[in-house]
């Protein structure tokens, strides 16, 4: 990966997509989209190519599990 990856971050839990972003602009990436949940992000995939999708596989909300 490099510094013009494009991330796309999905997790139902705020305080992890927050930390999870922080830590991959210190390591200098600059495109990184947020998702909160699945349907968001299947929206985003739809619109955007994104390099790599990092997920949360057991999220929550809206009948996940």
């Amino acid at each position: 990966m490099t510094p013009e990856t494009k991330i796309l971050v999905v997790d139902d839990n705020e305080n992890n997509r927050y930390t999870l972003k922080r830590r991959l602009t210190r390591l200098n990436y600059k495109h990184i989209v947020e998702a909160e949940d699945g349907f968001v992000a299947l929206e985003l995939l739809e619109s955007e190519l994104f390099d790599i999708v990092l997920l949360d596989v057991m999220m929550l909300r809206h009948g996940w599990l």
